[in-house]
């Protein structure tokens, strides 16, 4: 779990540093791969010392940097809250990233972070 939470904070800082250059769709990319790795750490955090402490700073970390790449799509993406019995599915605390909405394409759709990165690759290439 450390080694992909170390690569998850590397990636993370590489998006940063693209952004802060101006390169929104390296940044964009970068936030969603970051995304992806600190969301294979928490796969493993039941392993950790105090996982509760470390889920909560993975979970913090994988969203932000989902939240980020969402807000870098062209349009950006939105939050999408879903109400399940009295409350919003996108507001709770330990959910993975999305669910959100996006009209890139031109139609609109719902989309997660594993949706994103299944599909960030094939439309960057075209």
């Amino acid at each position: 779990m450390s080694t992909w939470a170390a690569l998850s904070g590397t990636v993370r800082a590489q998006a940063g540093k693209c952004a802060a250059e101006g390169r929104a769709v390296s940044a964009r990319d970068a936030f969603l791969r970051a995304a992806g790795y600190f969301g294979t750490a928490l796969v493993a955090v039941d392993g950790c010392a105090d996982p509760e402490a470390r889920l909560g700073e993975l979970f913090t970390e994988h969203r932000d940097c989902f939240d980020r790449f969402a807000a870098a799509w062209d349009p950006p993406a939105e939050r999408v809250a879903i109400p399940y019995e009295g409350i919003s599915l996108a507001g709770l605390p330990r959910q993975p990233a999305g669910p959100f909405r996006s009209t890139a394409d031109g139609e609109q759709r719902v989309f997660d972070w594993l949706d994103a990165r299944l599909d960030s690759g094939p439309r960057a290439r075209g």
